[in-house]
């Protein structure tokens, strides 16, 4: 789904970011096969999608995994961020879902990603692909402090 301006160039485009966490503390982070760090699943929303069913797509089409619904708790913590284009920019808002529940040995990765592994957060900081991630996941992890 994209709402674009008739005069500029720009487009906004919702989408989900899922963050998954093992019962030590450990963030599922996929490396990128371009060789540009590490990140989480994520992805847009398409017309018609909840944000859990996109994030339950995305879950499968990046990792391999099925999951139900259940599984799945939203966040009230939101990414956003600008994505170039041709021409413009694609500004980019994506609602934070959590899981906790990852078996490495279950992931069937999508070509995009060339290894997976569980990170603290504080290795996580030196690996991740773009700042913006890394700040989202801490406060993400400050959030699930505070909850469980």
């Amino acid at each position: 789904m994209y709402l674009t301006h008739p005069y500029q160039h720009i487009r906004i485009r919702p989408g989900v970011f899922v963050l998954i966490r093992d019962k030590m503390g450990r963030y599922l982070m996929l490396e990128r096969s371009d060789g540009h760090g590490f990140e989480f699943v994520k992805g847009g929303v398409e017309i018609g999608e909840s944000f859990k069913d996109a994030a339950l797509r995305e879950i499968k089409e990046e990792i391999g995994m099925r999951v139900t619904p259940n599984n799945l708790i939203e966040l009230t913590v939101t990414l956003s961020f600008r994505f170039p284009l041709k021409e413009g920019y694609e500004i980019r808002i994506y609602k934070g879902i959590f899981m906790e529940k990852i078996d490495l040995e279950a992931l069937v990765l999508d070509r995009f990603f060339s290894s997976a592994k569980l990170m603290q957060l504080d290795e996580i900081s030196k690996l991740i692909s773009f700042p913006e991630y890394y700040k989202v996941m801490k406060e993400v992890d400050e959030l699930l402090k505070k909850k469980f």
